[in-house]
């Protein structure tokens, strides 16, 4: 993944993808704020890799929060995209969405504001 060249880093994505609930959230937001620069590897990452963790794990879904709250625009992206990702997934997801919109909805970045527009979608389903 550090070499930045997105080939490498979606290979990179499906291997730590195979290690998932291994992955502690603080290491994946490292690598979140380290290696990813597009939406194409936030997305994967979150829905591959960051989902994944929280399914295993659900105990640990307060770290969305804190990353909606992060000032990275990766971290905010993963949030939004990994809360679509859990939809049906996790018992509290209604919540834990609504949530995260109220944190982000009025992002002007429009990276971000497609992802909330993603996320809201869902919840209107």
């Amino acid at each position: 993944m550090s070499t930045k060249v997105f080939e490498n880093q979606m290979a990179g994505i499906f291997l730590l993808s195979k290690i998932g609930g291994k992955l502690s959230i603080s290491e994946l937001e490292k690598l979140i704020k380290k290696y990813i620069n597009n939406w194409a590897t936030c997305d994967t990452m979150s829905s591959e890799v960051a989902a994944k963790v929280l399914i295993e794990s659900p105990e640990r879904i307060e770290a969305l929060y804190t990353w909606a709250k992060s000032k990275n625009i990766w971290l905010k992206r993963a949030a939004l995209t990994t809360t679509v990702k859990l939809k049906d997934k996790i018992e509290n997801w209604q919540e834990v969405a609504c949530q995260i919109l109220s944190l982000l909805e009025k992002e002007k970045e429009p990276t971000l504001k497609k992802a909330v527009h993603w996320l809201k979608k869902e919840v209107l389903r």
